[in-house]
Formats: C-alpha cells, structure tokens, sequence
C-alpha cells in the first residue's frame, strides 16, 4: 500500500507546510521570546500601519506559498487529461 499511497502523503506534506508558512495566529502564541518570523515581522508592521515596509515580506510569503502549488498544479494538470497511455 506504500506504493499507492506515496503520492497522496507528498501533496498533504506540500499542503501543511504552506498552509504552516502563512499561520500567523500558532506562530504568534508558540514563538519563544526575541525570536521574530517572516509573518510576525509583517504583522508588526502593518500593526504600526507601516504598509510600505511591509509589503515586501509579504510579498515574500506568497511567493513561498505560490511556488509549490504552482508546480503541484502543473503536474496534476499533466496527469489529469483522461487520455488513456498507448
């Protein structure tokens, strides 16, 4: 069953890791003191209403999160076509 199952684990991990990248409310309660990520930096500072300053991070953790679904998408579309292999 490993065979056939080995797929579907590979898009789940994609899946929790980007959805992990952008979880601001987990990262928030659960970062240890003096240390600061890439999504609690932007919070900061679109808290401080720091919008230009912010934008790029931001940016930053779209592109991260883009990326990957992206080529997940891309392969999926590849194999989904319904066309039967000679």
């Amino acid at each position: 069953h490993l065979p056939l199952a080995r797929r579907g684990a590979a898009v789940a991990l994609l899946l929790v890791a980007i959805d992990a990248v952008k979880e601001l409310p987990i990262v928030l309660l659960l970062r240890p003191f003096g240390f600061t990520t890439v999504s609690v930096w932007v919070y900061e500072l679109a808290r401080e209403n720091f919008w230009e300053k912010a934008a790029l991070p931001a940016l930053g953790i779209v592109a991260v999160a883009v990326i990957p679904v992206y080529f997940l998408f891309r392969r999926r579309a590849g194999l989904g076509t319904g066309a039967v292999a000679p």
